[in-house]
């Protein structure tokens, strides 16, 4: 179907003929280069029933489904693409919370909104289904789209405060981390606005993911609500830093 296609639009446009061309050389590569081979003629095929005989499990890796939905083979499933956008946070005063992460972190006002909802449109598992009034502002950090944190309070009526927002982490808690460029003013402004310290602002070597060594600092640091968030900031390695300031002593 594909390479019907790019004739069809070969024959409309002629100025793309070449590049049209050799898109349909580039897909029909493959089953050219398989139909030449002596090796590829002369092996079986393989058998179609890993998914089926392991009950659409994939073989070698317990757990993994090989489908997304029974009975659709895993080949007509698009590969699928995430981006996590946001967090959503269950605050109990709006205004303590924004200036927060307005103070701490620098974050900008990005959408904020007061709705109202009925039982019947009820979207959130809140217990008994009442006529609510909603407050919902996303806050921005320095990324136009992604690491954003959305704040959410039931004004009317108030949820129930939680008998300890400090408790013992456990299952189903989560830590959210931000990196910053300036950590030792954030860590000032964390104290000064009240919030509660769980490890000093400190530093140490990590292995990062590319392999290298690099040096962090970092603070833990509950928001007015309990949650627990991670703030570092990556330092340059040693020889680079070394680097850097003899260059600008140099200047």
């Amino acid at each position: 179907m594909q390479t019907s296609n790019l004739v069809a639009s070969m024959r409309r446009a002629p100025q793309r003929r070449g590049a049209a061309l050799a898109t349909a050389l580039m897909l029909l590569a493959p089953t050219l280069r398989t139909a030449a081979s002596p090796a590829a003629a002369a092996t079986p095929a393989a058998p179609p029933a890993a998914a089926a005989e392991t009950g659409g499990v994939l073989v070698g890796k317990p757990g993994l489904p090989t489908d997304l939905m029974p009975g659709i083979p895993r080949q007509s499933v698009p590969e699928l693409e995430s981006v996590l956008r946001r967090d959503v946070l269950v605050v109990a005063d709006m205004d303590r919370s924004v200036a927060f992460y307005e103070n701490v972190f620098g974050m900008k006002r990005y959408y904020d909104r007061i709705y109202k909802t009925t039982p019947e449109d009820e979207y959130l598992p809140l217990g008994e289904p009442l006529p609510r009034t909603h407050h919902f502002v996303i806050m921005k950090g320095s990324h136009p789209q992604l690491g954003m944190i959305a704040l959410w309070q039931s004004v009317d009526p108030p949820l129930p405060a939680p008998a300890d927002p400090y408790r013992r982490f456990g299952i189903g808690d989560t830590v959210r981390v931000i990196q910053i460029n300036h950590i030792a003013p954030a860590y000032d402004k964390a104290v000064a606005f009240g919030g509660k310290i769980f490890r000093p602002l400190h530093e140490g070597n990590i292995v990062a993911g590319d392999g290298i060594t690099r040096l962090v600092k970092s603070f833990f640091v509950y928001d007015p609500d309990g949650y627990l968030i991670e703030v570092n900031e990556r330092v340059l390695p040693p020889e680079l830093l070394k680097a850097a300031k003899r260059a600008a002593a140099a200047q």
